[in-house]
């Protein structure tokens, strides 16, 4: 008997509220453009699909568009870890199911 499919863990975008790099909820703020940018490019290019980044890829491109010669990781990721997040979960708008989940 096959096993059942799981779900992919999901972080809401709304858990990144009230973190601070530089400013009150800079990543929150940076995951709701990526979120909105991947959404746009699918309608531009006419896809279903829909593109999310992990929250360690946040944190990367985070880390690297902040301090593109010398990305600072370990403070963006240590805010993270202070949250309890996996690294391995992608990163959703709240209202959003995972892909995959069944529809209501």
């Amino acid at each position: 008997m096959p096993k059942p499919r799981q779900l992919p863990e999901v972080c809401p975008v709304s858990r990144l509220k009230g973190i601070k790099i530089y400013y009150d909820n800079d990543l929150y703020e940076f995951a709701m453009l990526q979120l909105k940018l991947y959404d746009a490019r699918a309608v531009y290019e006419g896809t279903n699909s829909r593109s999310r980044s992990t929250v360690n890829g946040l944190v990367k491109n985070f880390a690297g568009l902040i301090n593109a010669c010398n990305p600072d990781y370990a403070t963006v990721l240590a805010a993270i870890n202070r949250l309890g997040l996996s690294l391995r979960a992608s990163i959703e708008f709240d209202h959003e199911p995972p892909l995959g989940a069944p529809s209501n």
